[in-house]
């Protein structure tokens, strides 16, 4: 097995268990509606970056990241518990609005396909439309 398979495997360890710790451990009000959508180790294992996606407005996201960081040591003192890893990585909680940009895009998408309006396109020079 290599490294980067090795790395993988870990990161998607650590989503799994992060990822039920978040539903059913942890109780710190801030903590809202906040799914992991994806866990970046170093290559020494020992920093992880857990990206998130919150719901709800940008106070309650700025407030579910601080209560992720002031969670973080007990989440790492779960994994240690839960997992047979030799080092548990220290984690950094990091909004991950790839989710919000593309409902944003589809919105977008949608709002122009029902006003009907299409992009103007300016013919290029280097094809047939735009040689007379």
């Amino acid at each position: 097995m290599t490294s980067s398979d090795r790395m993988r495997r870990v990161n998607e360890l650590l989503l799994e268990e992060i990822a039920q710790l978040l539903q059913r451990g942890i109780k710190d009000p801030r903590i809202g509606f906040v799914s992991v959508t994806r866990v970046e180790t170093t290559r020494d294992l020992k920093n992880a970056r857990v990206y998130v996606s919150v719901y709800g407005e940008e106070t309650d996201q700025a407030e579910a990241l601080q209560g992720l960081s002031s969670a973080a040591g007990y989440i790492r003192h779960q994994l240690f518990r839960r997992l047979s890893l030799k080092t548990i990585p220290t984690l950094s909680f990091v909004l991950d609005d790839s989710i919000a940009h593309g409902v944003y895009i589809a919105s977008v998408l949608k709002q122009l396909e029902q006003d009907g309006d299409e992009p103007e396109v300016e013919p290029d020079e280097e094809t047939d439309e735009g040689r007379e």
